[in-house]
């Protein structure tokens, strides 16, 4: 079932600066992380990932005074603009760097 052989290892983690939105006031901004990972076939991928803060209501047992009605979290989601495990290298920096031009080809294409 479960076998150290079958696990996908985490070797680092990369933050990106801030990526200024077209409407920094309504959308803030974005936050990328870049995950190297390492594979049980013995090679590297890259693993994107976006922040995000969103409100979300404390499921409370029962309703208390001073208790919060809403607070803001911050997830991590993963970014499925493209199949990043496909992105194999003999190395964390080669799979680094396919991880940033591909990034970059994306958000190039925005502008």
């Amino acid at each position: 079932m479960f076998t150290t052989d079958s696990l996908i290892k985490i070797i680092s983690e990369y933050e990106l600066a801030p990526i200024e939105t077209p409407d920094i006031n309504v959308f803030g901004y974005l936050k990328l992380s870049i995950q190297i990972c390492y594979s049980p076939k013995g090679r590297f991928f890259p693993r994107v990932l976006r922040k995000e803060r969103i409100y979300a209501e404390p499921a409370y047992y029962e309703q208390r005074e001073h208790l919060l009605d809403k607070v803001i979290i911050e997830v991590t989601v993963a970014d499925d603009s493209c199949e990043w495990s496909d992105f194999l290298c003999d190395s964390e920096a080669a799979a680094l760097e396919i991880a940033l031009d591909q990034l970059s080809i994306r958000f190039n294409a925005l502008s």
